[in-house]
Protein backbone atom coordinates (compact mmCIF):
# COMPACT_ATOMS: atom_id res chain seq x y z
CA UNK A 1 0.00 0.00 0.00
CA UNK A 2 1.15 3.53 -0.81
CA UNK A 3 -0.32 7.00 -0.64
CA UNK A 4 -0.60 8.91 -3.90
CA UNK A 5 -2.02 12.28 -4.83
CA UNK A 6 -5.35 12.12 -6.60
CA UNK A 7 -3.95 13.94 -9.63
CA UNK A 8 -1.32 11.21 -10.10
CA UNK A 9 -3.83 8.37 -10.44
CA UNK A 10 -6.02 10.02 -13.07
CA UNK A 11 -5.91 9.71 -16.86
CA UNK A 12 -6.78 13.36 -17.43
CA UNK A 13 -6.40 16.56 -15.45
CA UNK A 14 -9.07 16.97 -12.79
CA UNK A 15 -11.34 19.79 -13.92
CA UNK A 16 -14.78 21.22 -13.19
CA UNK A 17 -17.85 22.04 -15.25
CA UNK A 18 -18.90 25.28 -16.87
CA UNK A 19 -18.65 28.46 -14.81
CA UNK A 20 -21.47 30.14 -16.70
CA UNK A 21 -25.01 29.82 -15.37
CA UNK A 22 -26.88 28.15 -18.22
CA UNK A 23 -30.29 28.97 -19.59
CA UNK A 24 -32.27 25.80 -19.00
CA UNK A 25 -34.72 24.26 -21.44
CA UNK A 26 -37.69 21.95 -21.03
CA UNK A 27 -35.96 19.26 -23.07
CA UNK A 28 -32.44 18.77 -24.32
CA UNK A 29 -29.23 17.44 -22.81
CA UNK A 30 -28.94 16.44 -19.16
CA UNK A 31 -27.13 18.95 -16.97
CA UNK A 32 -25.88 17.88 -13.53
CA UNK A 33 -24.76 19.90 -10.52
CA UNK A 34 -23.64 19.05 -6.98
CA UNK A 35 -27.25 18.58 -5.85
CA UNK A 36 -27.38 15.47 -8.04
CA UNK A 37 -24.65 13.64 -6.10
CA UNK A 38 -25.55 14.36 -2.46
CA UNK A 39 -26.43 10.69 -1.73
CA UNK A 40 -23.14 9.35 -3.21
CA UNK A 41 -25.15 8.17 -6.22
CA UNK A 42 -26.15 10.25 -9.22
CA UNK A 43 -29.79 11.29 -9.00
CA UNK A 44 -30.93 10.96 -12.60
CA UNK A 45 -34.58 11.63 -11.71
CA UNK A 46 -34.22 15.32 -10.83
CA UNK A 47 -31.97 16.73 -13.54
CA UNK A 48 -32.02 19.97 -15.50
CA UNK A 49 -31.74 20.24 -19.28
CA UNK A 50 -29.82 22.59 -21.57
CA UNK A 51 -30.28 23.24 -25.32
CA UNK A 52 -28.17 21.44 -27.94
CA UNK A 53 -26.11 24.50 -28.91
CA UNK A 54 -24.93 25.08 -25.34
CA UNK A 55 -24.28 21.35 -24.88
CA UNK A 56 -22.02 21.25 -27.96
CA UNK A 57 -20.02 24.15 -26.58
CA UNK A 58 -19.60 22.62 -23.12
CA UNK A 59 -18.94 19.07 -24.34
CA UNK A 60 -15.85 20.18 -26.23
CA UNK A 61 -14.25 21.08 -22.90
CA UNK A 62 -15.60 18.40 -20.55
CA UNK A 63 -17.12 15.16 -21.87
CA UNK A 64 -18.08 12.89 -18.93
CA UNK A 65 -18.11 9.13 -19.55
CA UNK A 66 -19.03 5.96 -17.74
CA UNK A 67 -16.84 5.18 -14.67
CA UNK A 68 -15.81 8.82 -14.28
CA UNK A 69 -16.26 10.16 -10.75
CA UNK A 70 -18.15 13.38 -10.07
CA UNK A 71 -17.14 15.23 -6.90
CA UNK A 72 -19.26 17.98 -5.35
CA UNK A 73 -17.02 21.04 -4.87
CA UNK A 74 -19.47 23.91 -4.24
CA UNK A 75 -22.32 24.09 -1.72
CA UNK A 76 -22.45 20.46 -0.71
CA UNK A 77 -18.77 19.50 -0.80
CA UNK A 78 -16.64 16.37 -0.72
CA UNK A 79 -19.35 13.92 -1.81
CA UNK A 80 -18.55 11.75 -4.83
CA UNK A 81 -20.65 9.60 -7.19
CA UNK A 82 -19.66 7.37 -10.08
CA UNK A 83 -21.09 7.73 -13.59
CA UNK A 84 -23.00 4.46 -13.73
CA UNK A 85 -24.45 4.61 -17.25
CA UNK A 86 -23.29 5.35 -20.77
CA UNK A 87 -25.11 8.61 -21.36
CA UNK A 88 -24.28 12.05 -22.77
CA UNK A 89 -24.55 14.90 -20.26
CA UNK A 90 -22.82 18.08 -19.08
CA UNK A 91 -21.79 19.37 -15.66
CA UNK A 92 -21.82 22.64 -13.75
CA UNK A 93 -18.91 24.30 -11.94
CA UNK A 94 -20.14 22.78 -8.66
CA UNK A 95 -18.86 19.39 -9.87
CA UNK A 96 -15.31 18.23 -10.48
CA UNK A 97 -14.70 15.43 -12.98
CA UNK A 98 -12.18 12.72 -12.01
CA UNK A 99 -11.18 10.08 -14.59
CA UNK A 100 -9.31 7.19 -12.89
CA UNK A 101 -6.31 5.57 -14.54
CA UNK A 102 -7.56 1.98 -14.43
CA UNK A 103 -4.01 0.63 -14.63
CA UNK A 104 -3.49 2.08 -11.14
CA UNK A 105 -6.91 2.28 -9.53
CA UNK A 106 -10.34 0.70 -9.96
CA UNK A 107 -13.08 3.35 -10.38
CA UNK A 108 -15.28 1.88 -7.64
CA UNK A 109 -12.32 1.57 -5.28
CA UNK A 110 -11.52 5.24 -5.88
CA UNK A 111 -15.16 6.11 -5.23
CA UNK A 112 -15.03 4.45 -1.80
CA UNK A 113 -11.63 6.00 -1.08
CA UNK A 114 -12.92 9.51 -1.83
CA UNK A 115 -16.10 9.03 0.20
CA UNK A 116 -14.34 7.83 3.33
CA UNK A 117 -14.28 10.08 6.45
CA UNK A 118 -10.50 10.69 6.30
CA UNK A 119 -10.64 12.23 2.82
CA UNK A 120 -13.84 14.10 3.77
CA UNK A 121 -11.89 15.61 6.66
CA UNK A 122 -9.15 16.67 4.25
CA UNK A 123 -11.74 18.32 2.00
CA UNK A 124 -13.40 20.11 4.93
CA UNK A 125 -10.05 21.53 6.07
CA UNK A 126 -9.45 22.83 2.53
CA UNK A 127 -12.70 24.76 2.10
CA UNK A 128 -12.41 28.34 0.87
CA UNK A 129 -14.70 31.32 0.72
CA UNK A 130 -17.28 32.95 2.98
CA UNK A 131 -20.88 31.78 2.78
CA UNK A 132 -21.25 28.97 0.25
CA UNK A 133 -18.46 26.39 0.84
CA UNK A 134 -16.05 26.06 -2.09
CA UNK A 135 -13.52 23.29 -2.65
CA UNK A 136 -10.79 24.42 -5.05
CA UNK A 137 -9.49 22.17 -7.82
CA UNK A 138 -5.95 22.65 -6.56
CA UNK A 139 -6.83 21.05 -3.24
CA UNK A 140 -8.78 18.25 -4.91
CA UNK A 141 -5.79 17.40 -7.10
CA UNK A 142 -3.51 17.20 -4.05
CA UNK A 143 -5.84 14.89 -2.11
CA UNK A 144 -3.92 11.94 -0.61
CA UNK A 145 -5.40 8.53 -1.53
CA UNK A 146 -4.40 5.11 -0.18
CA UNK A 147 -3.59 2.83 -3.12
CA UNK A 148 -3.32 -0.96 -2.80
CA UNK A 149 -2.46 -3.35 -5.63
CA UNK A 150 -5.34 -4.04 -8.02
CA UNK A 151 -6.10 -7.50 -6.59
CA UNK A 152 -6.46 -6.06 -3.10
CA UNK A 153 -8.59 -3.20 -4.46
CA UNK A 154 -10.88 -5.76 -6.11
CA UNK A 155 -11.32 -7.66 -2.83
CA UNK A 156 -12.05 -4.41 -0.95
CA UNK A 157 -14.62 -3.33 -3.54
CA UNK A 158 -16.36 -6.72 -3.44
CA UNK A 159 -16.69 -6.56 0.36
CA UNK A 160 -17.93 -2.97 0.42
CA UNK A 161 -20.29 -3.51 -2.53
CA UNK A 162 -21.88 -6.46 -0.73
CA UNK A 163 -22.40 -4.49 2.48
CA UNK A 164 -23.73 -1.46 0.57
CA UNK A 165 -26.11 -3.68 -1.39
CA UNK A 166 -27.51 -5.08 1.86
CA UNK A 167 -27.83 -1.57 3.32
CA UNK A 168 -29.75 -0.47 0.23
CA UNK A 169 -31.99 -3.55 0.49
CA UNK A 170 -32.81 -2.85 4.15
CA UNK A 171 -33.68 0.76 3.34
CA UNK A 172 -35.97 -0.39 0.53
CA UNK A 173 -37.65 -2.85 2.88
CA UNK A 174 -38.24 -0.10 5.43
CA UNK A 175 -39.74 2.14 2.74
CA UNK A 176 -42.04 -0.67 1.58
CA UNK A 177 -43.29 -1.20 5.14
CA UNK A 178 -44.11 2.52 5.37
CA UNK A 179 -45.93 2.30 2.05
CA UNK A 180 -47.84 -0.73 3.34
CA UNK A 181 -49.15 1.27 6.30
CA UNK A 182 -50.20 4.15 4.03
CA UNK A 183 -51.95 1.79 1.61
CA UNK A 184 -53.79 0.04 4.47
CA UNK A 185 -54.92 3.41 5.84
CA UNK A 186 -56.46 4.42 2.50
CA UNK A 187 -57.99 0.96 2.07
CA UNK A 188 -59.71 1.16 5.47
CA UNK A 189 -60.63 4.84 5.69
CA UNK A 190 -60.36 6.41 2.23
CA UNK A 191 -59.11 9.97 1.74
CA UNK A 192 -60.22 13.35 3.05
CA UNK A 193 -62.22 14.16 -0.08
CA UNK A 194 -63.73 10.67 -0.21
CA UNK A 195 -64.46 8.99 3.12
CA UNK A 196 -67.56 7.75 4.93
CA UNK A 197 -66.08 8.64 8.32
CA UNK A 198 -66.00 11.86 10.31
CA UNK A 199 -63.41 14.52 9.56
CA UNK A 200 -62.20 16.56 12.51
CA UNK A 201 -59.56 19.19 13.14
CA UNK A 202 -56.71 18.49 15.54
CA UNK A 203 -58.12 21.22 17.76
CA UNK A 204 -61.33 19.21 18.09
CA UNK A 205 -59.41 16.02 18.86
CA UNK A 206 -57.06 17.45 21.48
CA UNK A 207 -57.47 18.67 25.04
CA UNK A 208 -54.79 21.22 24.16
CA UNK A 209 -52.05 21.95 21.63
CA UNK A 210 -49.09 23.94 22.93
CA UNK A 211 -45.50 24.52 21.88
CA UNK A 212 -42.39 24.54 24.06
CA UNK A 213 -40.45 27.44 25.50
CA UNK A 214 -39.58 30.30 23.16
CA UNK A 215 -36.46 31.23 25.11
CA UNK A 216 -33.14 29.73 24.03
CA UNK A 217 -31.92 27.87 27.11
CA UNK A 218 -28.44 27.63 28.53
CA UNK A 219 -27.55 23.95 28.45
CA UNK A 220 -25.91 22.08 31.30
CA UNK A 221 -24.04 18.82 31.77
CA UNK A 222 -26.05 15.59 31.62
CA UNK A 223 -25.28 14.72 35.27
CA UNK A 224 -26.98 17.81 36.66
CA UNK A 225 -29.77 18.54 34.20
CA UNK A 226 -33.20 17.66 32.87
CA UNK A 227 -33.79 16.30 29.38
CA UNK A 228 -34.72 18.90 26.78
CA UNK A 229 -36.07 17.94 23.35
CA UNK A 230 -36.34 19.87 20.09
CA UNK A 231 -37.55 19.03 16.57
CA UNK A 232 -34.20 17.43 15.70
CA UNK A 233 -35.02 14.68 18.20
CA UNK A 234 -38.15 13.48 16.35
CA UNK A 235 -37.03 13.51 12.70
CA UNK A 236 -37.44 9.72 12.37
CA UNK A 237 -41.04 9.74 13.61
CA UNK A 238 -39.86 8.39 16.96
CA UNK A 239 -38.13 10.16 19.84
CA UNK A 240 -34.37 9.82 19.55
CA UNK A 241 -32.92 10.09 23.05
CA UNK A 242 -29.30 9.58 21.92
CA UNK A 243 -28.23 13.20 21.37
CA UNK A 244 -30.58 15.31 23.47
CA UNK A 245 -29.63 18.43 25.43
CA UNK A 246 -30.05 19.13 29.15
CA UNK A 247 -31.24 22.18 31.08
CA UNK A 248 -30.88 23.28 34.71
CA UNK A 249 -33.35 22.26 37.41
CA UNK A 250 -34.33 25.91 37.90
CA UNK A 251 -35.29 26.34 34.24
CA UNK A 252 -36.99 22.93 34.19
CA UNK A 253 -39.20 23.89 37.15
CA UNK A 254 -40.24 27.07 35.32
CA UNK A 255 -41.03 25.30 32.03
CA UNK A 256 -42.73 22.30 33.59
CA UNK A 257 -45.39 24.49 35.22
CA UNK A 258 -46.55 25.52 31.75
CA UNK A 259 -46.26 22.22 29.89
CA UNK A 260 -45.52 18.80 31.39
CA UNK A 261 -45.23 16.10 28.70
CA UNK A 262 -46.59 12.68 29.64
CA UNK A 263 -46.95 9.19 28.19
CA UNK A 264 -49.42 9.16 25.29
CA UNK A 265 -48.78 12.75 24.20
CA UNK A 266 -47.72 13.42 20.61
CA UNK A 267 -44.77 15.68 19.84
CA UNK A 268 -44.99 17.40 16.45
CA UNK A 269 -42.03 19.13 14.79
CA UNK A 270 -43.09 22.69 13.90
CA UNK A 271 -39.83 24.54 13.12
CA UNK A 272 -37.04 23.57 10.72
CA UNK A 273 -38.06 20.01 10.02
CA UNK A 274 -41.86 20.24 10.11
CA UNK A 275 -44.88 17.99 10.34
CA UNK A 276 -43.18 14.91 11.80
CA UNK A 277 -44.97 13.39 14.82
CA UNK A 278 -43.59 11.14 17.57
CA UNK A 279 -45.41 9.46 20.47
CA UNK A 280 -44.20 9.91 24.04
CA UNK A 281 -43.81 6.30 25.17
CA UNK A 282 -42.04 6.89 28.47
CA UNK A 283 -42.81 8.23 31.94
CA UNK A 284 -39.53 10.17 32.01
CA UNK A 285 -39.58 13.84 32.92
CA UNK A 286 -38.47 16.20 30.15
CA UNK A 287 -39.12 19.63 28.63
CA UNK A 288 -39.52 20.82 25.04
CA UNK A 289 -38.37 23.71 22.87
CA UNK A 290 -40.55 25.97 20.70
CA UNK A 291 -39.69 23.82 17.67
CA UNK A 292 -42.01 21.13 19.07
CA UNK A 293 -45.76 21.23 19.60
CA UNK A 294 -47.33 18.94 22.18
CA UNK A 295 -50.71 17.41 21.32
CA UNK A 296 -52.68 15.86 24.19
CA UNK A 297 -55.60 13.85 22.87
CA UNK A 298 -59.10 13.71 24.31
CA UNK A 299 -60.36 10.30 25.53
CA UNK A 300 -61.54 7.69 23.01
CA UNK A 301 -58.83 8.48 20.49
CA UNK A 302 -56.16 5.87 19.85
CA UNK A 303 -52.81 7.67 19.96
CA UNK A 304 -51.15 5.28 17.50
CA UNK A 305 -53.98 5.79 15.02
CA UNK A 306 -53.76 9.60 15.31
CA UNK A 307 -49.96 9.40 15.01
CA UNK A 308 -50.36 7.32 11.84
CA UNK A 309 -52.95 9.73 10.41
CA UNK A 310 -50.53 12.61 11.01
CA UNK A 311 -47.93 10.76 8.91
CA UNK A 312 -50.24 10.35 5.91
CA UNK A 313 -49.39 12.33 2.72
CA UNK A 314 -52.67 14.27 2.88
CA UNK A 315 -51.86 15.54 6.38
CA UNK A 316 -48.26 16.35 5.43
CA UNK A 317 -49.59 18.34 2.45
CA UNK A 318 -51.78 20.40 4.80
CA UNK A 319 -48.77 21.13 6.98
CA UNK A 320 -46.61 22.07 3.99
CA UNK A 321 -49.28 24.41 2.63
CA UNK A 322 -49.46 26.16 6.00
CA UNK A 323 -45.76 26.95 6.44
CA UNK A 324 -44.93 30.53 7.35
CA UNK A 325 -41.78 32.64 7.39
CA UNK A 326 -38.77 33.16 5.15
CA UNK A 327 -35.76 30.88 5.58
CA UNK A 328 -36.39 28.32 8.33
CA UNK A 329 -39.85 26.75 7.81
CA UNK A 330 -42.29 27.47 10.63
CA UNK A 331 -45.60 25.72 11.30
CA UNK A 332 -47.77 27.94 13.49
CA UNK A 333 -49.93 26.50 16.26
CA UNK A 334 -53.02 28.01 14.66
CA UNK A 335 -52.36 26.11 11.44
CA UNK A 336 -51.71 22.88 13.32
CA UNK A 337 -55.05 23.24 15.13
CA UNK A 338 -56.89 23.67 11.79
CA UNK A 339 -55.38 20.52 10.28
CA UNK A 340 -58.02 17.94 9.34
CA UNK A 341 -57.81 14.17 9.65
CA UNK A 342 -60.21 11.27 9.18
CA UNK A 343 -61.63 10.00 12.48
CA UNK A 344 -63.24 6.54 12.26
CA UNK A 345 -64.96 4.83 15.22
CA UNK A 346 -62.71 3.95 18.17
CA UNK A 347 -62.94 0.22 17.41
CA UNK A 348 -61.54 0.77 13.91
CA UNK A 349 -58.84 3.06 15.27
CA UNK A 350 -57.78 0.22 17.58
CA UNK A 351 -57.84 -2.28 14.73
CA UNK A 352 -55.59 -0.09 12.57
CA UNK A 353 -53.29 0.64 15.51
CA UNK A 354 -52.80 -3.12 16.05
CA UNK A 355 -51.82 -3.45 12.40
CA UNK A 356 -49.34 -0.56 12.73
CA UNK A 357 -47.78 -2.11 15.86
CA UNK A 358 -47.28 -5.37 13.97
CA UNK A 359 -45.58 -3.53 11.10
CA UNK A 360 -43.48 -1.52 13.58
CA UNK A 361 -42.08 -4.73 15.04
CA UNK A 362 -40.95 -5.75 11.56
CA UNK A 363 -39.46 -2.27 11.05
CA UNK A 364 -37.54 -2.51 14.32
CA UNK A 365 -35.99 -5.78 13.19
CA UNK A 366 -35.06 -4.24 9.83
CA UNK A 367 -33.73 -1.09 11.51
CA UNK A 368 -31.50 -3.10 13.86
CA UNK A 369 -30.14 -5.03 10.89
CA UNK A 370 -29.55 -1.77 9.01
CA UNK A 371 -27.68 -0.24 11.95
CA UNK A 372 -25.42 -3.32 12.24
CA UNK A 373 -24.66 -3.16 8.51
CA UNK A 374 -23.85 0.56 8.68
CA UNK A 375 -21.51 -0.09 11.60
CA UNK A 376 -19.86 -2.87 9.58
CA UNK A 377 -19.40 -0.52 6.63
CA UNK A 378 -17.93 2.15 8.91
CA UNK A 379 -15.49 -0.38 10.38
CA UNK A 380 -14.41 -1.59 6.92
CA UNK A 381 -13.91 1.97 5.69
CA UNK A 382 -11.75 2.68 8.73
CA UNK A 383 -9.77 -0.52 8.17
CA UNK A 384 -9.07 0.16 4.50
CA UNK A 385 -8.81 3.95 4.38
CA UNK A 386 -8.33 5.19 7.95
Amino acid sequence: MEIQKLKDICLTEITDGTHQTPTYSEYGYIFLSSKNVTTQKIDWDNVMFIPEKLHEELYKRVAPQIDDILLAKNGTTGVAAIVDRDIVFDIYVSLALIRPNTEIVMPRYLLYAINNPVVKGYFDSSLKGIGVPNLHLKNIRETPIKIYDLETQKAIVEKLDKVCELISLRKQQLEKLDELVKARFVEMFGELHKTKYNIKTLDELCEFIKDGTHQTPTYVDVTEGYKFLSSKDVTSGYIDWSSIKYISEELHQELYKRIAPQRGDILLAKNGTTGIPAIVETDETFDIYVSLALLRLKPNNNVRYIWSALRMPETKAQFDNSLKGVGVPNLHLGEIKKTKIIVPPFSLQNQFATFVEHVDKQKQTMQQSLEKLELMKKALMQEYFG
